[in-house]
């Protein structure tokens, strides 16, 4: 539909009802903006192969403990 018919049909809309016809725009609104947000979301394994870690987290325990004071 084309944005001018829209706006005509608006027009001829009586204004007590235009904080009804706001509050709808805005429920759309938001709408559109939880399903952007939901696309956008982290996707299991994005980030696959760009992460380094050591062969043996472990190898450090010792030394962490002491930083601590735990040893």
């Amino acid at each position: 539909m084309p944005f001018e018919l829209l706006e005509e049909k608006i027009r001829t809309i009586p204004a007590e009802y235009e904080q009804e016809i706001e509050a709808f725009l805005d429920s759309i609104l938001l709408r559109i903006a939880q399903n952007e947000k939901a696309s956008s979301k982290r996707k299991f394994g994005m980030a696959k192969g760009e992460l380094r870690y050591p062969d043996n987290i472990d190898s450090c325990n010792d030394e962490i403990a002491e930083m601590f004071g735990v040893n």
